[in-house]
């Protein structure tokens, strides 16, 4: 199981920000929210959309469709 301590084993997260930071553990960011306009946000819910139309089955379109939300239009 995982501790939620990803500084627990040696690897690297290239790219992530995290890696830098003084933090211990995995937790859960919702900057997204009040970083990206509104607009920001339905382009990646657009994108989000027309990948889980074309794989439809796929596990992670599964997990997607549980997350993003319905069109505005």
């Amino acid at each position: 199981p995982f501790s939620g301590d990803f500084r627990g084993a040696e690897h690297h997260i290239l790219g992530n920000s995290m890696r830098l930071e003084n933090v211990g553990k995995i937790v859960k960011s919702e900057r997204w929210k009040t970083k990206l306009s509104v607009d920001d946000q339905e382009v990646v819910a657009r994108i989000v959309r027309a990948y889980i139309e074309r794989h439809r089955g796929h596990p992670l379109a599964d997990i997607l469709g549980r997350y993003v939300p319905e069109s505005r239009q």
